[in-house]
């Protein structure tokens, strides 16, 4: 998988490794939700953005949904899942993150 932020960094991960963050960070779906809007297909897998506002938070949050062919989608709040996933493809390029990125 190709990551590109804001910043113009730019890497890849392996769908092993975006899978072993999902898997680590993400927690099951919840049934009634309904997956629709934009998707990432990165077979066997899909990623998708899902906009959902929880009992508990104030205001809607962005998630990361990952969904694998051999369990239950998972889902994470983005912003959580994708400073990890940059963590990480920084972290297999050989650089290091800025002081305030840590």
């Amino acid at each position: 998988m190709q990551l590109h932020d804001e910043d113009g960094a730019t890497g890849a991960l392996s769908l092993l490794a975006v899978d072993r963050v999902m898997r680590r960070y993400g927690r099951p779906l919840e049934r009634a939700i309904v997956l629709d809007g934009d998707v990432l297909m990165c077979a066997p897998y899909q990623m998708r953005r899902l906009r959902f506002h929880a009992i508990v938070d104030a205001e809607a949050r962005d998630y990361l949904v990952w969904e694998r062919p051999d369990g239950e989608p998972l889902a994470c709040v983005a912003a959580m899942v994708t400073g990890a996933l940059r963590f990480l493809m920084m972290r297999l390029a050989g650089e290091r993150p800025q002081e305030t990125e840590t």
